[in-house]
């Protein structure tokens, strides 16, 4: 017995079903808010790279989401996943700032 018919639906309901699981391990998994004024100018340097490189990788993958035209909710589905990659972006800007700020403030 299969729980999936054959076709191009079923490989665009796979496909959405792993796109949509994913979003949630897509927080940065960092928060050294509290930590900066503890780290070092490497440590700020690289935080600052860290920081750089999320924005980086987010703004590629909220670019290059590609839902088939034919998909139900798909439009709405790939809106959805760019604005979780906006609002990561955003979360990697603010971190980034504070980031320079301690540097500016602590680092030659």
């Amino acid at each position: 017995m299969r729980s999936l018919p054959d076709g191009p639906l079923s490989l665009a309901l796979v496909v959405m079903t792993a796109l949509l699981a994913g979003c949630g391990s897509l927080k940065s998994g960092r928060s050294h808010s509290a930590n900066y004024q503890t780290m070092n100018c490497i440590e700020l340097n690289n935080g600052i790279a860290d920081t750089a490189t999320g924005i980086s990788r987010a703004a590629i993958t909220r670019e290059n989401i590609n839902v088939p035209f034919w998909v139900p909710g798909g439009a709405s589905a790939k809106a959805k996943l760019q604005n979780r990659q906006t609002a990561r972006i955003e979360r990697f800007r603010q971190e980034q700032t504070l980031l320079k700020t301690t540097r500016a403030s602590r680092c030659p």
